[in-house]
């Protein structure tokens, strides 16, 4: 199953605002024992899947990337832990040349 993560749990940084979508920092954090994968997904990305890692038992499950958004969309954060799916939501702003698009 899906559930929704425990505040505190699973943790998405991300600007609210981006000015440029190329080119968007995000950092994703598991802090529920046991996650073995990680993943970013745009939901109005052509192609929605941003990034994942599979975590090895000696990682710590946070990786820091930078993610192409293609407009305004709702960035989710989905972690694996025993078995269990886990995800987040932040929401981003896209400006397009800087004006809002």
């Amino acid at each position: 199953g899906l559930s929704r993560a425990k505040e505190g749990e699973l943790l998405l940084d991300a600007p609210e605002l981006a000015e440029n979508g190329t080119n968007v920092p995000v950092t994703i954090t598991s802090l529920i024992p046991d996650t073995d994968f990680i993943a970013l997904i745009a939901d109005h990305n052509p192609n929605p899947v941003c990034v994942g890692f599979n975590v090895l038992p000696v990682n710590e499950p946070s990786y820091s990337v930078r993610i192409k958004v293609a407009e305004t969309s709702t960035l989710v954060g989905v972690a694996r832990a025993n078995g269990q799916w886990y995800f987040t939501l932040r929401d981003i702003t896209v400006m397009i040349g800087g004006c809002l698009g």
